[in-house]
C-alpha cells in the first residue's frame, strides 16, 4: 500500500496535466502561509537591503523577506513593504486569499521570487504571504 500510494499521485498528476513541481510549488506555498516555513524548497531569508544592493545575482532566486506593509495598491495589485534598513514593491497579481483591513502597520514574511523593473530596480512577486504575530 505505501509503495502504491505514490505510484497513484504521480499517475493521476501526469495524467491531470499537472506536474510534480507545480505540486511541489503548490505545497510550498500553502505550508508558508499556514507555519512560516516550505517542505521541498529552501529560499534564502533576506534584508530588504541585500535585494536593492546585491540584485545582479538575486534575480530569479526564491527569497524571504519580512517587514510591515506601509502602501497598499487601490486593488490589491501590490504592497510596499518597508524593514529597518529599506523599502520594497511586493507584486500581488498571481496571489489568491490575501487581503489588508484598515491597519496597513501589519508585519508580514513574504516567500516570493525576486525580479527586476524596467529601469533595472528590484522587486518581489508574491507567491505566499504570513502574517507574523508581534
Amino acid at each position: 500500500m505505501k509503495v502504491f500510494l505514490p505510484l497513484f499521485l504521480s499517475f493521476l498528476l501526469q495524467s491531470c496535466n499537472y506536474s510534480l513541481v507545480d505540486f511541489a510549488h503548490d505545497i510550498d506555498n500553502k505550508s508558508f502561509q499556514s507555519l512560516g516555513a516550505t517542505v521541498f524548497s529552501e529560499p534564502e531569508e533576506v534584508s530588504i537591503k541585500q535585494i536593492h544592493l546585491d540584485n545582479t545575482p538575486m534575480v530569479g532566486r526564491q527569497v524571504v523577506i519580512e517587514g510591515e506593509i506601509v502602501d497598499v495598491g487601490k486593488y490589491l495589485t501590490y504592497v510596499v513593504v518597508s524593514d529597518e534598513s529599506a523599502r520594497m514593491l511586493v507584486i500581488l497579481t498571481g496571489l489568491q486569499g490575501f487581503t489588508v483591513k484598515e491597519n496597513r502597520n501589519l508585519r508580514v514574511k513574504i516567500l516570493g521570487m525576486v525580479e527586476r523593473g524596467k529601469k533595472g530596480i528590484p522587486y518581489v512577486r508574491a507567491h505566499a504571504i504570513k502574517n507574523v504575530v508581534m
